[in-house]
């Protein structure tokens, strides 16, 4: 990894483990025995890396997240496609992106659909053709 790439995850590591700025050199001290991100060497960005795995900390890339969006983009459609049939069907109020993200997000525990695995996305899916199966309505 390059040095830019090191020091973003380290900034990422500070914002997940929700630190402020003296927790975050007090804790940087104790582990490489510097204050301050821009004089670390390669060591010591490995140090506070591992250190933040240790920690649950998780960096994941764009790359990993464009394609598991890829990857669920039928069922997401196939989920707004249902929630269009019962919207049809005067069964939901609103037909909006934050309707269809409250309303998965009880399902999912993820606040927007798109961030949801294909496991959750499959739970929509039935849930809605349940729905829709409840009201009638026909579901291919």
């Amino acid at each position: 990894m390059t040095r830019a790439t090191d020091l973003a995850k380290i900034h990422i590591g500070k914002k997940q483990m929700g630190w402020d700025e003296t927790l975050y050199r007090d804790t940087m001290q104790q582990i490489t025995g510097k204050r301050s991100s821009a004089v670390l060497d390669f060591g010591d960005r490995f140090k506070m890396l591992e250190y933040f795995k240790t920690n649950g900390v998780k960096f994941t890339s764009k790359n990993s997240v464009s394609q598991a969006s890829k990857a669920n983009k039928p069922r997401i459609k196939k989920i707004y496609a249902l929630w269009f049939l019962l919207y049809n069907a005067d069964q939901v109020r609103s037909k909006t992106p934050q309707a269809i993200d409250t309303w998965s997000s009880k399902i999912t525990g993820k606040k927007r659909l798109v961030w949801a695995d294909g496991h959750n996305l499959n739970q929509c899916i039935e849930s809605l053709k349940s729905w829709c199966n409840r009201c009638k309505l026909k579901v291919e």
